[in-house]
C-alpha cells in the first residue's frame, strides 16, 4: 500500500511540474503548442479549422461556411 501511495503522489508531482513548466513557457510558445494539437486532432476526423472574418456576423459566416460544405439548398 505503501508503494501505490508514494507512486500516486510521485504521480501529482509529475502532474504539477508539467504545469508548472507549461505555465512558466512564454504565451507565444503556449498558444503555438495548443494550435498543433488543435490541428492535430482535426486532421485525424478529416476535419480542418476555418478562419471566420469577426465583423458582427461571424457566427452566420460560420454557419454558411459549414451549410456550403454540406451543400444545403438556398
Amino acid at each position: 500500500r505503501r508503494l501505490a501511495n508514494k507512486e500516486k503522489r510521485q504521480a501529482e508531482l509529475n502532474e504539477n511540474q508539467e504545469i508548472v513548466d507549461y505555465d512558466n513557457q512564454p504565451e507565444s510558445i503556449r498558444r503555438r503548442n495548443e494550435s498543433s494539437s488543435i490541428n492535430e486532432q482535426l486532421l485525424q476526423r478529416g476535419l480542418e479549422l476555418q478562419s471566420i472574418v469577426s465583423d458582427g456576423n461571424c457566427l452566420f459566416a460560420s454557419i454558411v461556411d459549414q451549410a456550403s460544405d454540406l451543400n444545403v439548398r438556398q
